[in-house]
């Protein structure tokens, strides 16, 4: 058999007319041209700005100008956001506080009358480490999502706070006997919240064990089963806070009122190094009480009806769209919501329906569990749509004890711009990263006048030695 070779085209031994007219050669696109083929090369054009003098002098002017600007707008806007800051502690002996929030308790310190709506109302804590790393793992997404029927081993995460016992942490220094001793301490526990003589040990909502009268200050729902799983489990969840918070406008009748309760009361934060002015300040304003503001106003045959605001503390208003979407409350099997009745599954759910109407869903409980990255933080407690003259009453609910962790806690009414919240801090840094730039570009154009060289100007080349 004879092979006989086929010539390859645009070579000289192809002759004129060899391939027939409409031929795949004829058809076939020229590889050597394209987008494509230039990128896949990396032939693409490309340009560079040359970076002249004048050119550097400008951007760095800019800058400069352009970040004075923003933070004198961001410290202007600021200054506008006022924010009244008032702490007090846990008082066992006291349920209530009232507090009369005045101009001296705001910033800035110009004799703030009023604050614009919308109001908002936060809790503020000092101290508090919710960062810390086996805090924030303590607790179970499948439960604050409605996926969890009981199953155990759902809820490994909320070490070390799974079961009931676990309420009770013993303070020991054995470690391993610490769980075995909080099981003893809440199997001797019985309805009445009485318990044997153990060292201090911490509960949901802040509250504690007193050792000298051998009860638990405001205690929990009935305990049958030391074993069974708490619901909402984890470290978050069980130190949840618990202050309310009532306003009321400094009526008259709310004026006579506080007269008739007497002395008022220091609003001490436990500052040993604290100004006495401070704590005259705050002792003007502050009463404490075993009644609330409306069961007081009865009994002396007062109507404050009138002076109260109405806070909106729902989830849709003070927590993220996000949060309130993923949290669901848990549909057990049982359609009866009695604690008692949901001991078939072993569950124990603790939260008082008092504080959180709606359970997990409840908007104080969704903001509580976004955990705070520093150990100073504010959490948004409600909001008033209305503004709000000072003076204001205030009735404090004061269930959060935050003496065992060194904690402090305040009431904070504050206002907001179209930025946010007040940031001095962020205006500052605006202005010290503008003043750079145009000190950078001013040198840039002491040493361009200077200079007797023009740029890229051949003549001025030497190549001299």
């Amino acid at each position: 058999m004879n092979i006989v070779p086929v010539p390859m085209e645009g070579s000289a031994a192809v002759p004129t007319g060899y391939y027939p007219s409409g031929s795949a050669s004829h058809t076939r696109p020229d590889s050597s041209s394209g987008v494509k083929h230039s990128y896949l090369h990396e032939r693409l054009q490309s340009s560079s700005i040359a970076m002249s003098p004048v050119c550097v002098i400008v951007t760095f002017v800019a800058i400069g100008c352009l970040f004075i600007t923003l933070g004198a707008t961001i410290m202007a806007l600021s200054g506008d956001v006022v924010h009244c800051v008032v702490p007090y502690e846990y008082s066992g002996e006291a349920v209530y506080r009232w507090v009369k929030v005045t101009s001296k308790d705001c910033e800035p310190e110009n004799g703030v009358e009023e604050l614009k709506e919308p109001v908002y109302v936060y809790y503020q804590l000092e101290d508090f480490y919710q960062n810390h790393r086996k805090y924030v793992k303590s607790r179970s997404d499948a439960q604050l999502e409605g996926n969890w029927r009981g199953q155990e081993s759902m809820i490994k995460n909320c070490e070390p706070r799974r079961n009931v016992f676990d309420l009770f942490d013993v303070e020991t220094d054995d470690a391993t006997r610490r769980k075995e001793r909080s099981k003893h301490t809440c199997d001797a526990l019985d309805r009445t919240g009485q318990g044997p003589d153990e060292p201090t040990y911490t509960l949901p909502y802040g509250r504690t064990f007193n050792k000298s009268t051998q009860t638990i200050d405001q205690p929990l729902p009935p305990i049958e089963n030391c074993d069974a799983l708490l619901y909402p489990c984890g470290l978050i969840a069980t130190t949840v806070f618990t202050d309310s918070y009532r306003l009321y406008d400094a009526t008259q009748e709310m004026d006579n009122l506080t007269a008739s309760e007497g002395s008022p009361a220091p609003l001490a934060t436990g500052d040993e190094d604290e100004d006495e002015d401070d704590e005259e300040k705050y002792a003007e304003n502050a009463w404490l009480s075993n009644e609330t503001v409306a069961e007081a106003a009865e009994r002396a045959g007062v109507s404050v009806a009138a002076a109260a605001r109405k806070v909106d503390t729902r989830a849709e208003t003070i927590a993220w769209k996000a949060d309130v979407e993923r949290f669901k409350n848990i549909k057990f099997d049982h359609e009866e919501s009695d604690v008692a009745k949901r001991r078939g599954l072993d569950v124990y759910s603790w939260l008082d329906k008092n504080l959180f109407a709606d359970g997990i869903m409840s908007g104080h409980f969704i903001v509580w569990m976004r955990t705070a990255g520093l150990p100073h933080f504010r959490k948004l407690w409600g909001k008033l749509d209305t503004k709000v003259t000072l003076p204001i009453y205030v009735e404090i609910h004061n269930n959060y004890n935050t003496s065992q962790s060194s904690s402090k806690k305040s009431f904070v009414l504050a206002t907001a711009s179209w930025l946010g919240g007040r940031n001095v801090h962020l205006g500052i840094a605006y202005v010290v990263v503008g003043c750079l730039a145009f000190f950078i570009g001013l040198i840039f154009l002491i040493q361009h006048m200077r200079s007797n060289k023009s740029h890229a100007d051949t003549i001025q080349l030497s190549w001299g030695g």
